[in-house]
C-alpha cells in the first residue's frame, strides 16, 4: 500500500557542523568505526606505556641509543640494494606516510564524535553522529549519492523496483478523513470495488479518526495473503465492510493519451492516421513487458506512427531503458558506461529484437532524466526519432547500490555517454552553452511555460484514477457523469508539443 504517488527518497541527517567537518574523508564510512576507535584507543595506549618505559631507562642505556647504535651500524658494511628492491622499499615507505595521514585523519574523526557525545548541549547517540558522518561525506560527492539506513531499506528497494505488499489504492486525508483517491488496476482494491471519494472509516475495527497518512499506510500493510477488512462509507449506499486479501502490487508505468469507458487505456492519438501514443512515466523491471504488450497490440492494430512521450519520466532501470531502445533500433550503440574504477562497456542493439520500424517522435522536457535521456539520446543518435519539447534535465550518473551492515549506500559510480559519445551529465556550473542533457531536433523545440507544463502534469494524474463503474446486467460498464470542471477522460488532450510530434509523423515536417 502506498499513500503517495511521489517517490519517497532517504533522508538524510543534517548536522552543518559534522558535514563541515567530514566531507573531505571520502570513504570513512566503509571503514567500522568501532575498529578505528579501538585501533586509536590500543595506540594511545601503547605511546602512554613508551613514555613511562623511557623514564625508567637508565643513563647507561639511553647513551648506547642514538649515537652509539648509529656508530655501530656505521661499522657495519654498507649492502648495496637492487633496483627492484630499492623501489620495493620506497613504495612502502609511501604507504606507510600515507597510513600515517589516514591513520591522523581517523583520529580526528573518533575524537570529534567522542567529544560531541560527551559535551554538547543535547544529548546524541553515537549512532546519529556516525549517520551525519556519512551524510557529510556524500554531500561533498553529487546529488544523487546516499545513505539509507536499515529500516529505510525495504521502502527504498520498493519504490525502486515499484513493487511492493499491499491492496494497491491511492489515499488523502481531508477533514481528518481517510479518502480514496483511487484503486490501482487490477489490485485488491479495485477487484473489491473500491471507488474513488470512497471513505475509509475503520481498518481492522479500528477508527481511522485522527490517523495520520503514514499511520493509515502501516496498518493497510501486511504480508502478501493476509487480510484486512475495510469499513467504506460511500454517497447512496452508507456504511458497509469489504475484506480484501493483500497482493504483490506492480505499479504501472506505460499508458495511453485517454481512458476507456471500462477504465481500460486508449493508445490511438490519431485513430484516422493510425497514430499510437504511449507514455513511460518511469522505468522499472516491468516496463519492458508492458511495452512489448502495448506495442505488439498496436502494430496487430496497423499502427504507422508512434509518439513516445517521455515527459516528467525521472529515469530508473538502465536495463529497462535498453530494452526500450532495442524495440525501435536495428544495430550500433544504444549507450556506453564509463567510470573512475570501472571498465568503460558498451551495450549495442539486436536486430532480433526490433519490434517496429514506423516513424516515430519523442516528447522530452526539463524533467526527462537519466533512462529517459538514454532511450532519447539513443533512438536520437541513430536517427531513428525526432526529438520535440524541451531539453532534457541532464542526468548522467550512475548509482550502485551496495549493502552495508545497518544500511545501504547508493553511490554514483560511473556516468552515461550517447551513442555519439557525447556527455549526458550536466556538472554543477554548467551553463546552456555546455555539451549536457538531449536537445530536441532542429525545428521541433516547443518550449512550455510553468502552468502549461502543471497542466500536462494534471492530466497524467487525471488519467491515473480509474473510475471503477459499476457493470449492468449485461456486464457492461455504467458509464458515471463527467463531473463539473472535468475533462472528459475518453478524449485524448493534445498539446503543443503533441501537435508538433503530430505533424512531423503525418508531414515529414
Amino acid at each position: 500500500m502506498r499513500t503517495k504517488s511521489s517517490l519517497r527518497i532517504g533522508v538524510r541527517s543534517q548536522h552543518t557542523l559534522l558535514s563541515y567537518l567530514f566531507s573531505p574523508f571520502a570513504i570513512l564510512f566503509a571503514l567500522s568505526i568501532l575498529f578505528v576507535y579501538a585501533d586509536v584507543t590500543s595506540v594511545k595506549s601503547k605511546a602512554v606505556e613508551a613514555a613511562e618505559a623511557e623514564t625508567t631507562t637508565p643513563d647507561s642505556a639511553k647513551d648506547e641509543s642514538p649515537e652509539n647504535a648509529k656508530d655501530a651500524k656505521d661499522s657495519k658494511p654498507e649492502e648495496k640494494l637492487s633496483p627492484e628492491e630499492l623501489k620495493k622499499q620506497q613504495e612502502e615507505k609511501r604507504l606507510r606516510e600515507i597510513n600515517d595521514e589516514n591513520y591522523a585523519l581517523y583520529q580526528l574523526l573518533v575524537d570529534t564524535i567522542d567529544q560531541v557525545e560527551a559535551n554538547y548541549v543535547k544529548p546524541i547517540s553515537k549512532k546519529e553522529l556516525i549517520e551525519a558522518a556519512i551524510g557529510g561525506v556524500l554531500n561533498k560527492l553529487d546529488p544523487y549519492s546516499d545513505y539509507i539506513p536499515n529500516e529505510g531499506v525495504a521502502e527504498f528497494r520498493a519504490d525502486l523496483e515499484n513493487r511492493f505488499g499491499g491492496l494497491g489504492i491511492h489515499t488523502a486525508k481531508q477533514h481528518d478523513k481517510l479518502i480514496v483517491v483511487s484503486p490501482l488496476a487490477d489490485s485488491p482494491a479495485y477487484r473489491a470495488g473500491l471507488r474513488p471519494d470512497d471513505v475509509i472509516t475503520a481498518i481492522n475495527g479500528v477508527s481511522t479518526k485522527g490517523m495520520t497518512l503514514d499511520e493509515s499506510s502501516e496498518k493497510l500493510k501486511g504480508p502478501v495473503g493476509s487480510r484486512v477488512t475495510l469499513t467504506i462509507e460511500r454517497k447512496k449506499k452508507g456504511s458497509f465492510d469489504v475484506v480484501l486479501t493483500r497482493d504483490l502490487i506492480n505499479m504501472p508505468t506505460v499508458s495511453g493519451c485517454s481512458r476507456n469507458v471500462d477504465d481500460s487505456w486508449n493508445y490511438w492519438i490519431d485513430v484516422r492516421n493510425k497514430i499510437a501514443y504511449i507514455r513511460i512515466s518511469s522505468f522499472s523491471q516491468k516496463t519492458t513487458d508492458e511495452m512489448e504488450s502495448v506495442l505488439k497490440k498496436m502494430t496487430d492494430a496497423g499502427m504507422r506512427g508512434l509518439i513516445l512521450d517521455l515527459r516528467f519520466n525521472p529515469g530508473g532501470s538502465l536495463g529497462a531503458a535498453i530494452e526500450i531502445c532495442d524495440m525501435f533500433v536495428d544495430e550500433g550503440a544504444i549507450v556506453s558506461v564509463k567510470g573512475r574504477v570501472t571498465d568503460e562497456k558498451t551495450w549495442f542493439a539486436s536486430k532480433g529484437k526490433t519490434l517496429t520500424r514506423v516513424p516515430m517522435a519523442v516528447l522530452i522536457n526539463g524533467y526527462s532524466a537519466s533512462a529517459a535521456e538514454i532511450v532519447s539520446a539513443c533512438l536520437q543518435d541513430s536517427n531513428r526519432a525526432k526529438i520535440v519539447g524541451e531539453r532534457s534535465f541532464g542526468k548522467g550518473s550512475v548509482q550502485n547500490v551496495i549493502d552495508m551492515d545497518g544500511g545501504a549506500l547508493k553511490l554514483t559510480t560511473s556516468g552515461y555517454f550517447r551513442p555519439s559519445g557525447h556527455n549526458i551529465h550536466r556538472e554543477e556550473g554548467f551553463t546552456v552553452e555546455d555539451e549536457w542533457g538531449v536537445t530536441p531536433n532542429e525545428g521541433m523545440v516547443v518550449k512550455f511555460s510553468s502552468y502549461q507544463n502543471e497542466q500536462v502534469l494534471w492530466r497524467y494524474q487525471f488519467l491515473d484514477i480509474l473510475l471503477n463503474p459499476e457493470k449492468d446486467k449485461d456486464g457492461k460498464p455504467i458509464v458515471p457523469p463527467i463531473r463539473a470542471g472535468e475533462p472528459n477522460r475518453t478524449v485524448p488532450v493534445i498539446d503543443g508539443q503533441i501537435s508538433r510530434a503530430l505533424k512531423w509523423i503525418t508531414s515529414g515536417r
